[in-house]
């Protein structure tokens, strides 16, 4: 009775048809729980980014009494009357501003230093009215080293900035750019809305 060593070409494809089979399930496995990871984490990063900008903002333009302007990628917000006179001066304001190349949403404000005559002070301190391009001011100050600039959101696709009720709202709606594609997040401050001197109601 002769014995048969080894396999057969027929039983040796059939073993190799079902290894490939195997690898593809296993490798399609591992693929959709990466997927699924990747959607976790940036759910999470997400969330977290949402919560941290929110609060940022939140802290960052409390003291505001009203929306001055929002043209969609800047705005700018008065935080009242520091200095007698109702009219909006320099110091008074904020600006908030969308930087397209480093996909940030910035606060900028002016602080003079505190040795600052004040005489001085009252000669760059300048006073902001709605006929007059305010950006270029901020500019001018930005120039002179009078701008603190902080980052209240990074990682962003775009941003719009808009306002309501006659600067009585700012709405902020931003997408963060995550692995899975851009998530949208939007907040809506409310301020008193009183217009100040020189300013439309």
């Amino acid at each position: 009775m002769s014995r048969r060593a080894g396999l057969t070409l027929v039983e040796l494809l059939v073993a190799l048809a079902v290894t490939a089979l195997v690898a593809a399930g296993v490798a399609s496995l591992l693929a959709g729980l990466g997927a699924g990871l990747a959607v976790g984490a940036d759910t999470r990063t997400g969330m977290l980014a949402s919560v941290s900008t929110h609060r940022r903002v939140v802290e960052s333009l409390t003291p505001g009494v009203a929306v001055l302007r929002a043209d969609g990628d800047d705005a700018l917000v008065w935080f009242g009357d520091d200095i007698a006179g109702g009219v909006v001066e320099a110091s008074e304001a904020a600006w908030l501003i969308l930087d397209q190349d480093r996909g940030e949403l910035g606060l900028e404000t002016i602080e003079f230093p505190d040795d600052l005559p004040p005489f001085e002070r009252a000669l760059l301190d300048r006073q902001l009215n709605e006929h007059e391009d305010d950006r270029h001011i901020l500019a001018e100050l930005r120039g002179r080293g009078f701008v603190r600039r902080m980052v209240l959101a990074d990682g962003l696709v775009d941003a719009v900035l808009s306002t309501e009720r006659q600067g009585g709202v700012l709405r902020i709606e931003v997408r963060f750019d995550l692995q899975t594609g851009p998530a949208p997040w939007s907040s809506t401050l409310l301020m008193s809305g009183q217009a100040p001197e020189g300013w439309s109601p």
